[in-house]
């Protein structure tokens, strides 16, 4: 896994006493790419930069509805109900831990976007990007409540997927010319998610399930007899 983290920038001092970060922040690094902050809906929305591979049962709006309904349960986020007031505005960056290749930052637009789809996010690094340890490489603003429902969930994702597009990147230039592929050997639920990371680290697409591609292994010679 690559690691991430979040970091929040309160309104109002009244609210740095509940969240406000003890760490002080980086000097950002210039980024390779200017992007204005827009709703995370209409970014949700967009064509990602390396398209997911398709499946014609997965859906990646309903992992990300189980991943959001796994953390709250059937009560919510009781720490920041009990501790946030409903109007708190704020504003969250997230910055690298490590370096490496950039991915999930579509999927985490659509986290956002699930969650309330009026925040304001800014990417300062698209999928497939470098990053390196210390920068920051998004922010977000809008509902204090909004983003702490959402934060994990996006920095569970985006950390997995990274971590397999840097593997990804670095398998795919040491053996090239040849091609990198991947097998199905994924998370149960997480399998195009997965698939979708080796695209982004620069990796190919074997065969995504059973259904797509005739591949005759022992077991199957086994089975029919020999």
């Amino acid at each position: 896994h690559a690691s991430m983290r979040a970091h929040f920038a309160p309104a109002s001092n009244a609210f740095a006493q509940h969240i406000g970060s003890t760490r002080t922040h980086r000097r950002q690094r210039p980024s390779t790419v200017s992007i204005r902050a827009m709703k995370c809906s209409e970014e949700a929305s967009r064509q990602p930069r390396v398209a997911p591979p398709p499946h014609p049962t997965y859906s990646i709006a309903a992992v990300i509805n189980a991943a959001l309904e796994e953390d709250i349960g059937d009560v919510g986020d009781v720490s920041s109900l009990s501790t946030i007031p409903a109007s708190t505005q704020s504003t969250a960056t997230l910055l690298a831990k490590a370096s490496g290749v950039l991915a999930g930052e579509h999927l985490g637009s659509a986290v956002l976007a699930a969650v309330d789809g009026d925040l304001d996010v800014e990417w300062l690094k698209r999928d497939g990007d470098m990053i390196e340890k210390g920068e920051v490489f998004m922010r977000v603003k809008g509902s204090a409540r909004s983003i702490l429902r959402a934060e994990r969930v996006v920095l569970n994702f985006m950390q997995r997927m990274s971590g397999i597009a840097t593997m990804t990147k670095a398998y795919a230039e040491a053996a090239s010319p040849a091609i990198m592929l991947e097998t199905r050997k994924t998370v149960p639920g997480l399998r195009v998610i997965d698939k979708w990371a080796v695209l982004i680290g620069g990796g190919k697409n074997h065969r995504i399930g059973l259904f797509d591609m005739v591949m005759i292994k022992d077991n199957h010679i086994a089975a029919a007899g020999g």
